[in-house]
């Protein structure tokens, strides 16, 4: 609890806790006094506070410690009067130091809260005819009210809200996704939340991401977002994870899951999250986007997998993700909350609605939803385990990606272009103009005498579709690594 420090005052409380001598870049002080009266209803003469003081600033400098480090804070300090306060004199002085404003007012506010709904200190109004009236905490007194409405759900009520509270959920990704998913588990009382994700708040995130806003810019996403939702319910268990998945580490960062949501907009990400639920025996929910359309699957082992429904194994950048192809800014939130929804549903073990091995896909512009069922495919290598080694299943051939270093490179090629309009966000000159590939190309490349190089946005998209070519022409077709990205660099 290094620069923590909490303690019961007996007498008036100073005006400033520390000097400001030190090398932070904003220092919040917060002041609270007695008010004269019980907004306009009852004139208070005084308030008696009564606290036992050791296990007060025990629970207090527990506080100070957790939003320190959560805030990344250089100091913080609380004083709490006890005894009789009179009105316009104060009740509690707390002091946070911290490089950045933002986190400062935000710690200040989440240090308060906690004291008022945590700290067992009581206090005593007393009022102008004579009467008194005794409080505990503004919080401790309603711990269910958040969620009075959905206990009176005969599938919830007591029983299945204690079952919320007990479970653990990791949601891997804090986007426009795992963003609002969060937030509605956690309103919803899961007591336990594992976000992950390594990126950074940008600004073209707040259109769709509702969790975030301007003053969040250049902050991780993950530890904004716990920090957002131990505002909404201080009891909540939050875990900020500021890193990408991979087949390295899944393992160790779902593992004790009640259930794992799939957030991501990586294929790598997602499979990755695939393989080791089910080494872990951990459903999940699977959820994507993009333009207009969403999609969600229930996977549950002994049941179809990602695997199975992408049976030849995707490559990142062979579908455009947001950032590519754009998003309408409402999809996230409505793809999001039919996730929670399912998710809440089985953690209560309702079994209506989205079934293991059943994707659904949503059509934002039409409006529809329709279930498609996914069957276990037999050469699936995690559903049938004879299919052979899980990471080398329907691989591109080791030539089919070729790096280039300059414009000069690019002259022996026939270069077509294979991007959709949604994938051309704008025209940038590079030397050469693409010839897009049509119909009426892709028949004539049979008599082509030059090598074909096919360029898409990342250099997936056209690798997988280089491979299709060779398989059906028997000709020298190529994908540039990189895809138009590295086109951009190129002189």
């Amino acid at each position: 609890m290094k620069n923590c420090s909490f303690e019961v005052v007996y007498a008036q409380l100073p005006r400033v806790i520390n000097d400001t001598t030190n090398h932070s870049g904003a220092v919040v002080r917060f002041e609270g006094i007695v008010r004269a009266d019980t907004f306009g209803e009852r004139t208070v003469t005084g308030i008696d506070y009564q606290a036992h003081p050791e296990l007060t600033i025990k629970t207090g400098l527990g506080i100070l410690d957790g939003v320190s480090q959560e805030y990344g804070l250089e100091r913080a300090s609380c004083l709490h009067r006890v005894g009789n306060v009179m009105p316009g004199e104060a009740s509690i002085l707390v002091e946070c130091a911290s490089p950045h404003r933002l986190e400062a007012f935000e710690a200040c506010m989440t240090i308060m809260d906690r004291i008022k709904a945590e700290v067992p200190i009581w206090k005593r109004e007393l009022y102008s005819d004579g009467s008194s009236e005794w409080s505990l905490g503004e919080n401790l007194s309603t711990q269910n009210a958040i969620f009075q409405r959905q206990m009176l759900l005969p599938e919830v009520g007591e029983t299945g809200q204690g079952t919320l509270l007990g479970s653990t959920i990791t949601i891997v990704g804090a986007g426009g996704l795992g963003s609002i998913i969060s937030r509605l588990l956690a309103g919803a009382g899961v007591g336990k939340l594992r976000i992950l994700d390594p990126d950074l708040v940008s600004e073209p995130d707040l259109h769709r991401q509702i969790m975030y806003d301007r003053r969040d810019l250049k902050r991780h996403k993950a530890t904004r977002l716990c920090q957002k939702l131990r505002l909404l319910d201080p009891r909540i268990t939050l875990k900020a994870i500021c890193a990408e998945i991979n087949s390295s580490n899944a393992a160790e960062l779902l593992a004790n899951s009640d259930l794992v949501i799939d957030a991501v907009d990586t294929f790598a990400g997602k499979l990755a999250i695939n393989d080791a639920c089910l080494e872990l025996g951990i459903p999940f929910l699977h959820a994507a986007l993009s333009q207009w359309q969403g999609e969600i699957m229930f996977v549950e082992p002994g049941h179809p997998c990602l695997r199975c429904l992408w049976r030849e194994e995707p490559q990142d950048g062979c579908v455009g993700t947001c950032q590519d192809s754009g998003v309408i800014g409402t999809l996230p939130n409505l793809i999001g909350a039919l996730v929670a929804h399912e998710a809440i549903k089985k953690l209560l073990k309702i079994s209506d609605g989205l079934g293991p091995g059943t994707l659904l896909l949503v059509d934002g512009h039409q409006l529809t939803i329709k279930k498609v069922l996914v069957g276990c495919y037999r050469n699936c290598p995690v559903c049938n385990p004879n299919a052979g080694d899980l990471h080398k299943a329907l691989p591109l051939q080791d030539d089919i990606q070729i790096e280039v270093h300059s414009l000069a490179d690019l002259s022996p090629y026939r270069i077509l272009d294979i991007r959709d309009a949604s994938e051309k966000p704008s025209n940038i000159t590079t030397g050469f103009e693409f010839e897009a590939l049509t119909v009426e190309v892709e028949n004539e490349l049979a008599h082509e005498s030059r090598p074909v190089l096919l360029v898409c946005s990342r250099g997936w998209k056209s690798a997988v579709k280089a491979k299709q070519l060779r398989a059906a022409i028997g000709k020298k077709v190529y994908s540039l690594k990189g895809g138009y990205r590295t086109l951009k660099t190129l002189k």
